[in-house]
């Protein structure tokens, strides 16, 4: 199952921060968007969320967004922030993140990939070797195919919080 654990868990994805993320030798983000950024019914950034893109970019992180969502969702999204975007990405399928990887011109050991879904987002960066990062889900329900997801990763979690080592 460890395949499907992530490197480390936070709450919330502004609680990551710059300094952290220098102190991993981190220099780009990858990044989901629904259910990771905002909840997937929320259809442009939040004014918290636009100030941590912001401190990020001041500390020269670059960040690209990876969505399975289609690319009218995905585009009004990344235009607000202006950051690039792969869209329709077929996530866990290893295209989108060796692509993520080229837009943002970085190796992937300096690279991190956040996201709320195990089988979608840490399974697909685990398996790329790209660190990852798993946040808490910002909505309790985002349709019948991730409520069947996620009923099917919590013995996963119970397994990754009780051996994680996420300090």
């Amino acid at each position: 199952m460890s395949v499907f654990h992530p490197k480390k868990y936070f709450e919330n994805i502004t609680q990551i921060s710059p300094k952290w993320l220098e102190k991993q030798s981190i220099k780009g983000i990858l990044t989901d968007l629904d259910d990771t950024l905002v909840p997937y019914d929320v259809p442009l950034p939040t004014d918290e969320l636009i100030n941590w893109f912001k401190t990020l970019h001041e500390n020269g992180i670059k960040i690209l967004i990876i969505s399975n969502n289609g690319e009218s969702r995905v585009q009004a999204f990344c235009n607000c922030l202006n950051v690039k975007y792969i869209h329709k990405a077929g996530k866990p399928k290893k295209k989108a993140f060796l692509k993520g990887l080229e837009l943002l011109d970085l190796p992937s050991e300096n690279v991190v990939f956040i996201g709320d879904q195990l089988f979608t987002d840490i399974y697909g960066a685990n398996k790329m070797q790209i660190k990852s990062i798993a946040v808490k889900s910002l909505s309790s329900r985002s349709g019948l195919l991730v409520d069947i997801k996620r009923c099917i990763e919590k013995p996963i979690w119970r397994s990754f919080f009780k051996n994680s080592q996420n300090n």
